[in-house]
């Protein structure tokens, strides 16, 4: 187990701090908020605790996101330590991957990951230009493949020149871009893994797509429609739609599998959960489809799978097995008005009996904003977001297991 020590930061506090794969492929929370100093000292959390290179990510209250590359000791020690100006090493197997498709139909193909793992039948939708870090790029279907130069840190270097309509110089997409104030910060490290990020400038973002506003449901309104909706956006998926998102401006948001979260400011909630619906994957076959669950308005009897029926929670639904053959993150989007107006706070699940079931806590800092779609993918009336991020109970593997979800509490 690697242990780091942080004695000094400077920025404008409390401060929220993650762990990351050295690819930036996965993070791990290690704290909401903090104040350093005092000096915080943390465990690498599981399952990094023995991994030999880190990212160590921080991000303070003006939402200014810092990434420092570390090399730990082979033998694990007390406190981490790294010279001034770490720099990762590039190896064979780490170059910017582009994928170009111009046509009008998916694409697909294979490559090999940075850690030497096999990719296959990799979906890159049409009209998608998709960045991924690698090596052997194959098999092309629709697509035209480039291999550039090498990725530092599991990032795509951006490119110096202008960009043009060539797909050869198109602008690389970072899978975790943040805003990055006018003052460009700097950071310092001391030997004792001292991170002094300086911030100077506060974020602003002005998103170019503008949602319409339709006025809000009040308690008496008819909902357009009698049921939730469950989005399930898989690992597999991560770059596609963390390049859609960034590439149509989204403030902050890029998908749950991006270790990222929509915006605590209402009018960038509204745009990018607009812009999260509207994703062509729910619809084109490419993520798998959207699951709904009837939402009743008055308590009484049993539902299709023998639990009670409650008012305001949607009733019992499952996801059968293969649904999705890799991890994904499972998020219910319930209209207001079906809620009587109330949180849905808690929701029930289970991957394998649909009358015993665990009890976990939806996420409040995400469902107390709503958001009102103006697209067709759903109907266009306002919303609530439930999940669990950035805790993993809704991280979930379906490839044999069978899941269940079941509202369960709905609260003032």
């Amino acid at each position: 187990m690697n242990t780091i020590q942080i004695t000094g930061v400077t920025g404008n506090p409390p401060y929220s701090i993650s762990v990351c794969d050295y690819t930036y492929s996965y993070c791990y929370l290690v704290t909401g908020s903090t104040t350093i100093p005092p000096t915080f000292t943390f465990d690498v959390p599981s399952p990094l605790e023995n991994s030999s290179s880190l990212i160590i990510k921080i991000v303070d209250s003006n939402n200014c996101e810092y990434l420092e590359y570390y090399t730990c000791p082979p033998t694990p020690t007390p406190t981490l330590t790294i010279t001034p100006t770490p720099s990762p090493t590039p190896t064979d197997l780490c170059f910017c991957i582009t994928a170009v498709n111009s046509t009008s139909s998916d694409g697909f193909f294979d490559y090999i990951d940075c850690l030497g793992h096999p990719n296959t039948s990799v979906l890159v939708p049409s009209g998608v230009t998709y960045y991924v870090c690698g090596s052997s790029p194959s098999n092309p279907i629709n697509l035209t493949l480039s291999l550039g130069s090498y990725c530092f840190g599991g990032t795509c270097p951006t490119p110096s020149s202008t960009p043009t309509t060539t797909p050869t110089v198109t602008p690389t997409v970072s899978l975790t871009p943040s805003l990055t104030p006018t003052n460009t910060p700097t950071i310092s490290i001391t030997p004792t893994i001292s991170v002094t990020p300086s911030v100077t400038a506060s974020l602003t973002p002005t998103p170019t797509y503008t949602p319409t506003l339709t006025p809000t449901m009040t308690p008496s309104s008819t909902p357009t429609s009698m049921v939730a909706y469950l989005f399930i956006e898989p690992k597999s998926g991560d770059t596609v739609i963390g390049n859609y998102m960034f590439t149509n401006g989204s403030p902050q948001f890029f998908g749950f599998n991006n270790a990222t979260q929509p915006s605590s400011n209402p009018s960038d909630f509204n745009f990018e959960m607009n812009l999260y619906v509207d994703y062509s994957g729910w619809t084109s076959g490419s993520f798998p489809s959207i699951i709904t669950s009837y939402v009743p308005q008055t308590t009484g009897g049993n539902d299709s799978f023998g639990n009670p029926i409650v008012a305001y929670n949607f009733e019992t639904v499952q996801v059968s097995a293969g649904t999705v053959s890799t991890d994904a993150w499972y998020t219910w989007i319930i209209p207001i008005g079906l809620t009587n107006l109330q949180y849905q706070t808690q929701i029930d699940f289970s991957t394998s009996n649909p009358n015993i079931l665990t009890n976990v806590l939806t996420e409040a800092t995400i469902y107390t904003n709503t958001f009102t779609y103006t697209g067709t993918t759903i109907p266009p009336i306002t919303y609530r977001v439930y999940t669990t991020y950035p805790s993993v109970d809704f991280y979930l593997n379906n490839t044999l297991d069978d899941i269940y979800f079941r509202g369960n509490t709905v609260s003032p």
